[in-house]
């Protein structure tokens, strides 16, 4: 009935097994969430995988906390970078790290991993939904690329264009 805020999601509390189920392990820190809005008693929660608000006692934390969690997973098992050993701030790019991991995982990931609870994906049904089509989120960001080459090819000609029309003038008056 009432949701359960992990508190402690991260490789080593992941297990895939050999029918492609996953599980999760360690409910050991785990809080039922009975009421919107409650706070933490303990800070708890794994460096490089918690989210910021998980780090202070009285914090509001909730399944937006566990989305962080879940994206910092997602980027050790893209990059093998374990974000536990390098500080927020030097964390690479997922697609700088390896390019051929598709834009649209690169943006499911950066939006789990938002610094701000209301900027990540708002439920775990919201993030299995882009999760599942990623792929859409690709087409996406190459037609907003493409809409921007054609813009400057566009400008390019039009430029050419009034180079040519204002050169006509000066030959007429020779």
């Amino acid at each position: 009935k009432y949701p359960i805020f992990y508190r402690d999601m991260k490789p080593d509390n992941v297990m895939i097994q050999s029918d492609g189920n996953i599980k999760l392990l360690d409910f050991g820190v785990s809080v039922v969430i009975k009421e919107k809005g409650q706070t933490i008693k303990k800070p708890l929660g794994t460096k490089g995988y918690a989210a910021p608000e998980q780090k202070r006692r009285g914090n509001v934390c909730d399944l937006r906390s566990d989305i962080y969690a879940m994206g910092k997973t997602l980027y050790y098992m893209l990059t093998g970078i374990n974000p536990n050993l390098v500080p927020e701030e030097k964390q690479r790019p997922i697609r700088e790290v390896d390019s051929s991991i598709s834009v649209g995982l690169e943006k499911i990931v950066v939006k789990c991993c938002q610094a701000n609870p209301d900027d990540r994906y708002q439920s775990c049904e919201e993030l299995m939904y882009d999760l599942q089509n990623y792929s859409k989120l690709d087409t996406a960001y190459l037609s907003k690329i493409r809409k921007k080459v054609y813009m400057v090819f566009g400008m390019f000609l039009s430029s050419i264009f009034l180079l040519v029309t204002s050169i006509i003038p000066f030959g007429l008056y020779s």
